[in-house]
């Protein structure tokens, strides 16, 4: 897939259905939901939008890793006391 940018005046979500519909004819394994996040983001046309994307999707990842950290880990507790 090459790379896709957001044609000018064109919707958010017009944008997505066609990167969506794009991959869908590409083989990602286990990565596609990355793969059109990360094309989807890398082709938005407001580069201020995308900034703000980016940050979002990082603080989401990391996130997401404290909290799988906390579900493997839980902090110990003190029964009976």
């Amino acid at each position: 897939m090459g790379r896709m940018f957001q044609f000018e005046g064109e919707s958010i979500s017009a944008w997505e259905c066609r990167v969506v519909e794009r991959a869908k004819h590409r083989e990602f394994g286990n990565f596609e939901d990355y793969e059109c996040r990360d094309r989807f983001i890398a082709g938005l046309g407001d580069e201020t939008l995308m900034v703000i994307v980016t940050r979002m999707v990082t603080l989401r990842s990391s996130l997401l890793s404290l909290t799988q950290q906390r579900t493997m880990n839980p902090p110990l507790t003190l029964v009976g006391l």
